[in-house]
């Protein structure tokens, strides 16, 4: 007997259902949902583009999913190297940045 629905929801959930075992480790679930998302993603762009794909092996290669944007990536190197700079800074006690503070007033 073949599980079959006419709601597009349910049969997708019983399609996701039959795509994982019982209980898969972190990685699977992971390797097997973006497997999925590029499945889906290829489905949606032959859709958006109004033909389907030649060849889904192929699509499926592809990468869907966004990459992190060169702005965002040189952000947080340039976080890191100031960090890192702070981390070899002497650190200054609260008497000297209290004295320091002082000596400003009475100049």
């Amino acid at each position: 007997m073949v599980n079959r629905t006419n709601n597009g929801i349910e049969s997708y959930n019983n399609m996701i259902n039959k795509l994982f075992q019982k209980k898969p480790s972190l990685i699977k679930f992971v390797q097997k949902l973006e497997e999925e998302s590029r499945t889906q993603g290829s489905k949606w762009i032959g859709i958006a583009t109004g033909k389907l794909l030649a060849d889904p092996s192929k699509a499926q290669k592809e990468s869907i999913i966004p990459s992190v944007p060169d702005t965002h990536t040189k952000f947080k190197e340039k976080l890191i190297r100031k960090k890192k700079r702070d981390a070899k800074k002497p650190k200054e006690t609260t008497v000297a940045v209290a004295a320091k503070k002082k000596s400003k007033k009475q100049a």
